[in-house]
């Protein structure tokens, strides 16, 4: 080959590794996002799924779900196809054990509420989730507010997110910014050390004892003398009580009523009662909104709705108790 010849063919190969290298430049740009997780690439950002079974279903690591409740055998076989071992409910309803185990699956329960008020059980979540085998599936009743929320946390022990990284996961899985007390909880989580986490323990059962009814009517009546300081401050923050939100203090009224309905001595109580629950129920979603137009809003009008709306959960309440309190 002459010396004009090598010459093109140097020139030639260093064309093409010019352009080898920038298309594998192109691809690493296109790929920035992507982590490889066995034998698929996953996104590093939380991403939603759709699958059988499951709503508001998202994959947040390369071992960490979020999502509803599993409905029935669709669910959990959704959940044993994504290489799922271990299901975390946050949820005060009883998880459906016998279910889960006949798809391989095991359960562990650590139930906390819409006030985001976790104590140990923020710790809890990160030990389960780190000495449970395989991947994770964390969920609540509707996979958007306290399931989430669990999730972050977990995330922020073990999986290095920072807690705006956790804060924008809770807007994409839709978690109500008036569930204050689950972003504040997102915001203000520390990441145990490796010696605190080696220190609690791992007794995690597939069934946590839960509050009866009367603990959930001691919530619910901390939550309406809460509204009640509201109202007489006309419906706004009252003064001396800056951490009381109208929309938050309603939001969590509606939640607390919602969730006595699924309590088992609820249940025993008969269709009766749980028909005053769901009456509740639908008062404070009313009063929720009114409160939430106030927000928006401040007219004479507004509070006169608001104030009726009030009133007629008052005395619900009060007729309920004449029938059943005793």
């Amino acid at each position: 080959m002459d010396t004009r010849s090598k010459g093109k063919a140097r020139w030639i190969g260093a064309l093409g590794l010019a352009i080898l290298l920038v298309l594998g430049r192109k691809d690493a740009v296109a790929g920035a996002d992507v982590a490889s997780t066995g034998d698929s690439a996953l996104p590093k950002t939380p991403h939603r799924l759709a699958a059988a079974g499951i709503n508001n279903f998202f994959q947040l690591t390369g071992r960490i779900y979020s999502g509803s409740q599993p409905s029935g055998d669709a669910g959990f076989a959704t959940l044993k196809k994504r290489g799922v071992k271990t299901i975390i409910s946050v949820d005060g309803t009883r998880p459906d054990v016998e279910t889960a185990a006949r798809f391989g699956l095991r359960y562990g329960h650590i139930p906390f509420g819409y006030d985001g008020v976790l104590g140990t059980n923020a710790e809890r979540l990160v030990k389960a989730a780190q000495v449970f085998p395989g991947a994770v599936f964390i969920h609540c009743h509707h996979g958007q507010h306290r399931g989430p929320t669990a999730a972050a946390i977990v995330c922020e022990g073990l999986e290095g997110w920072t807690a705006e990284r956790a804060h924008a996961w809770l807007e994409l899985a839709g978690t109500d910014t008036n569930y204050a007390g689950l972003f504040k909880v997102v915001r203000e989580f520390h990441p145990p050390s490796g010696q605190e986490l080696a220190n609690v323990a791992t007794n995690f059962p597939a069934h946590a004892k839960l509050p009866g009814l009367v603990e959930a009517m001691v919530q619910i009546d901390q939550q309406l003398d809460a509204l009640k300081a509201i109202r007489q401050a006309g419906f706004r923050t009252p003064a001396n009580q800056p951490d009381l939100s109208p929309a938050h203090e309603s939001l969590l009224l509606w939640e607390s009523f919602r969730e006595a309905q699924r309590l088992e001595t609820a249940r025993k109580r008969g269709a009766s009662f749980l028909a005053e629950l769901a009456g509740a129920e639908a008062n404070a979603d009313e009063l929720h909104r009114r409160l939430t137009e106030l927000s928006t809003e401040t007219t004479p009008a507004r509070r006169e709705v608001a104030e009726r709306t009030f009133k007629a959960m008052g005395q619900a309440c009060a007729a309920c108790h004449q029938k059943h309190r005793n």
